[in-house]
């Protein structure tokens, strides 16, 4: 999945070692959270998917053209229907402690256990019907083999076992950093990936080092990164620190509003701007209380009137375009003609002009909200730091919206991954135990053309139940300060540092 973006730069000066000092990316980083807090067993938000993919390496990656290439794993292969993965050699934490077939096992047992992460569900397939409860007990099908080798046996080939794997959910955190009773994450210094925390100074002030040693190092890419917090009384301040030069890095939290750089003739020749296909979604869904409560006619209603108002201010972002699905129109599990030709006759027959049931919804644009009251005279439209069904009703003392606005990314060909994170909240016309059934059976389906079929039924049963209500389709951007260029893969909405060029 995302389940989801973006890029940096810096200023370079080299040193006699031909490693760049004072080189230390600025990225603006709409978030006050403690390094503690981020996991890959809980990546719920973009956020936190951003900062763990640059901690933590997968066994499996992505190349910049889209393929399946090594990571971890430097080499992966099916022998049967048992998946192989022989890990690189000599790949070290910061602090020269080896990673080994060990530490994928501890890792991927901890995740099971655990049992809380979002892209992809390997337990049952790997564990049967083993029970987890702590590191030591025995997953049956995860082997390891010898040092640099592990094993998954599985009954028959998976189509989407690798793709899955480089996954952020998956990855592999040294078993030296995780307290096994608790199994929490206790150190964030050794780590898998190309950087590794030097330092966190609360309220989302957290700097990354480089790891010399890894196999994704470059002299060419930023040496440190520094998270700056850009929010500030709840709004997003990254485009006036960029403006400002207090960061060299817009993400793709806020890269959306990359035309106010590039308008500036101040800033634009300065800027060098990353792009990715149409994948950045924003929708409207009903959770399972607007879905209880309005009839289908009524939920069209609703979407239909809250367009009217919200549409202007996304579509006045430069790339946006009105969508009616969930899917880019070239994307795998896209609608056929006939079904968005009576989709759009259900938008058609709302007439009404007004809806004044009472309801509440959260997150919609308060630039919106004026035009909202008009057609809603009795809803209350509320602004809440996360999504319902992933945030602790309790502990925010909220309670459940009826529908909600929300921005995210899709995908162009079927991706496990993707299907995994959007079972586990709202967003399909099914969720939770119906959901984690489809998935089931989407991956035990061999025959791709069936596979497009279960594709666009649960497509289709989705949006003409008015259950997620498609907006706008446009690029994810992020955009960095000269002379930092991006080598970044536009098939995705990933912000992989390591991947940033200073020459």
């Amino acid at each position: 999945m995302f389940l989801a973006l973006l890029v940096f730069l810096g200023m370079s000066i080299y040193s006699t070692r031909g490693v760049m000092k004072n080189n230390n990316l600025k990225v603006a980083f709409p978030q006050t959270a403690l390094i503690h807090e981020y996991d890959p067993a809980k990546i719920y938000y973009a956020h936190q998917y951003i900062l763990l993919e640059n901690l933590y390496c997968s066994l499996m990656n992505y190349s910049l053209t889209g393929e399946l290439v090594s990571s971890i794993a430097e080499r992966f292969e099916w022998i049967g229907s048992d998946a192989y993965f022989t890990l690189r050699k000599g790949l070290k934490t910061v602090d020269g402690h080896e990673i080994n077939a060990r530490d994928v096992e501890v890792s991927l047992k901890r995740l099971f256990i655990l049992q809380s992460n979002t892209h992809g569900d390997l337990k049952k397939v790997l564990c049967g019907k083993s029970e987890l409860k702590e590191i030591g007990d025995i997953c049956p099908n995860l082997l390891v083999k010898d040092d640099y080798t592990v094993v998954m046996k599985l009954k028959k080939r998976d189509p989407f076992l690798f793709s899955m794997l480089t996954s952020a959910d998956f990855s592999i955190i040294p078993r030296r950093a995780i307290d096994f009773k608790t199994l929490k994450i206790l150190d964030y210094q050794n780590t898998s990936g190309p950087y590794y925390v030097r330092k966190d100074n609360g309220g989302g002030n957290i700097e990354l080092e480089a790891n010399l040693g890894h196999f994704y190092y470059s002299k060419d890419m930023p040496q440190k990164v520094k998270f700056i917090p850009s929010l500030i009384d709840g709004k997003s301040n990254s485009i006036r620190m960029f403006k400002e030069k207090k960061v060299d890095f817009v993400t793709t939290l806020d890269g959306s509003l990359a035309s106010e750089v590039l308008d500036s003739p101040k800033t634009r020749n300065d800027v060098n701007l990353f792009k990715s296909i149409p994948i950045k979604l924003i929708a409207i869904t009903f959770t399972p209380a607007g879905e209880s409560r309005f009839s289908v006619a009524e939920r069209f209603t609703i979407a239909s009137l809250a367009k009217k108002a919200v549409l202007p201010f996304y579509l006045n972002r430069k790339g946006a375009e009105s969508t009616i699905q969930i899917f880019p129109s070239f994307g795998q599990g896209a609608l056929t003609g006939g079904q968005i030709n009576t989709l759009q006759k259900k938008f058609s027959l709302t007439k009404a002009d007004t809806f004044k049931k009472r309801f509440t919804a959260w997150n919609f644009p308060k630039e919106s909200l004026a035009e909202l009251s008009r057609y809603f005279p009795n809803a209350e439209f509320k602004q809440v730091k996360g999504l319902p069904g992933r945030i602790d009703y309790k502990g925010n003392s909220l309670s459940e919206p009826e529908l909600f606005l929300q921005w995210t990314d899709t995908s162009i060909k079927e991706d496990i991954s993707f299907f995994s994170y959007y079972m586990t909240g709202y967003f399909f016309s099914i969720h939770g135990a119906a959901g984690a059934a489809w998935i089931k059976r989407y991956s035990e389906t061999a025959d791709l053309d069936r596979r497009m079929k279960m594709c666009n039924k649960l497509h289709y049963d989705t949006v003409s139940k008015a259950i997620t209500v498609p907006l706008t389709l446009s690029p994810y951007v992020a955009f960095a300060r000269k002379p930092w260029k991006f080598r970044f893969l536009t098939l995705h909405a990933g912000t992989t540092f390591w991947r940033l060029r200073c020459n």
